[in-house]
């Protein structure tokens, strides 16, 4: 037969084994949901810049644009100014030359404000991803925990249940 000393003993092992199981589910759940929050918080900045991206795109577009347009006068301009009828001829085929390559200038700059913006986008969607991972780790952990405690306190019950005979 257990003196109640040891009996004293063997439960407050087994309830300080279980506490410590228990906290540290809790513990683990607690990082989990903060690393879900951070990875929403980066998710929503992922956006903005997505968002930045193509508004960059556009304003460097309609810069290009506004670039060609100048180019295209300045052209223009010298040509009626060395004489040259600008309405036919080669001043057309050079001003038709011009807009077409400062079109397409503006569609690649677009484009590539485009696809910077697909690179944040799929940056947050990998961010919302990890953050329902981390909530499903976070409470799995803290069940874990619990279930780590209840054992540690059926096995303590056991050990003390075994000292009687």
């Amino acid at each position: 037969m257990c003196e109640p000393f040891t009996i004293s003993l063997m439960v407050a092992s087994a309830a300080t084994a279980a506490y410590g199981q228990y906290q540290q589910g809790q513990a683990q759940k607690g990082a989990a949901d903060y690393n879900s929050k951070l990875q929403k918080y980066n998710a929503g900045v992922q956006d903005g810049q997505s968002a930045d991206a193509i508004a960059r795109g556009e304003v460097a577009a309609g810069r290009s644009l506004e670039g060609t347009a100048r180019q295209v006068g300045e052209g223009t301009a010298a040509f009626a100014g060395a004489g040259v009828d600008v309405g036919v001829g080669a001043p057309v085929l050079w001003q038709a030359d011009a807009l077409g390559a400062g079109y397409q200038d503006a569609a690649l700059i677009q484009y590539n404000s485009q696809q910077e913006a697909r690179g944040f986008q799929g940056q947050a969607f990998n961010s919302r991803a990890g953050a329902q991972l981390s909530r499903s780790s976070g409470r799995n952990s803290r069940t874990a925990g619990n279930i780590a405690a209840g054992t540690s306190l059926l096995a303590g019950a056991s050990q003390i249940a075994g000292r009687y005979p």
